[in-house]
């Protein structure tokens, strides 16, 4: 009898499992995930429709419910080890995610070697970072070069920015023009070495690039346009910031402003930096810089260099208005 019911269940599942290859193949997730739903109501216990459906969750941005899935389907999804460690860092667990990667015993595969450089990357662990970024791009060529060059060039510029002790030595490579996403983190880099004025040249090129692309593609208005390039410009401004010329810097944090940027570290750095060339002059519009600055949701975006100098010239601002003791009361 039970041989009886396991060939009806068989029967009913085969052509579902053909479905759900078909499905794959053509990557429509959406009906791929209820033909995993069919599956399983049918049958429980099925592995292969488990992580099937984890994997159509997460093609579909679902990273709760996938990680959810996980959870409940330990000893199914026990193997996954880069599926939960992505869900992980989508879901902002970044120490999960970390511990996840660091957790399994074998040599890592390819893509489980980028997501820890991105792990190691939130997690601000820039020299692991940088190694295994310089690891991944010397050992292979193919389409994604491109996006692990600027990953490589972001960690190294962020490193030596932050860490003052950082000695690491550009290997001829190392700084590239390919794209404008290269063309800003070498720019980033020089910056971070004090070199401002080969910086500005690459951060205008970054930006030509940038727009070119962007125009090409034909999908965009000017708005949108400069809204899209505000990091650049951004770092523009404090580049011609750091040359005193802090009109033109002025001018472009208000312009980047202006274009009410999506990206909140783009807002928190540009206010803040407005609020440093204010310094004592306009101490309205710097408090409502630096408010801007801190504000609660702006806090995930920033890493702890960032946040650091947000606190320093929040405390200068005390200074300026007269209000160390509320400064102090807040600490």
């Amino acid at each position: 009898m039970a041989n009886d019911k396991q060939e009806k269940i068989d029967e009913q599942l085969r052509p579902l499992y053909a479905e759900l290859q078909k499905y794959g193949q053509t990557q429509d997730w959406d009906r791929a995930l209820k033909t995993t739903r069919k599956i399983l109501g049918i049958s429980s216990n099925e592995k292969k429709a488990t992580q099937s459906k984890i994997v159509c969750l997460m093609q579909l941005d679902k990273f709760d419910e996938a990680y959810g899935t996980m959870t409940k389907n330990a000893n199914d999804t026990a193997d996954l080890f880069f599926e939960r460690a992505y869900c992980e860092y989508r879901l902002n667990r970044i120490d999960d995610a970390y511990n996840t990667l660091k957790s399994i015993a074998r040599d890592l595969s390819e893509r489980e070697q980028e997501l820890l450089a991105q792990v190691l990357f939130k997690l601000e662990k820039y020299n692991e970072c940088v190694d295994y970024y310089r690891s991944l791009i010397k050992n292979n060529v193919d389409e994604y070069q491109s996006t692990r060059q600027a990953n490589f060039i972001a960690a190294l510029a962020t490193w030596k920015l932050t860490d003052p002790s950082c000695n690491v030595q550009l290997e001829s490579n190392d700084l590239s023009d390919e794209t404008y996403d290269t063309t800003y983190n070498s720019a980033c880099v020089l910056l971070s070495s004090g070199k401002y004025a080969e910086a500005e040249i690459k951060l205008r090129s970054a930006e030509a690039q940038c727009r070119r692309e962007l125009e090409e593609e034909g999908d965009m208005n000017e708005e949108e346009i400069s809204r899209e390039t505000a990091n650049i410009r951004v770092q523009l401004a404090y580049c011609l910031q750091q040359q005193d010329k802090n009109v033109e810097a002025l001018t472009l944090y208000n312009d980047v402003l202006k274009t009410k940027p999506t990206d909140l570290a783009v807002i928190a750095v540009a206010s803040n930096n407005l609020a440093v060339l204010n310094r004592d002059q306009n101490l309205f519009d710097s408090r409502k810089r630096i408010k801007t600055a801190t504000a609660p949701e702006t806090e995930p975006k920033l890493n702890a260099f960032q946040k650091k100098i947000l606190q320093v010239n929040e405390a200068l601002l005390a200074i300026y208005t007269g209000q160390v003791n509320i400064q102090k009361q807040n600490k």
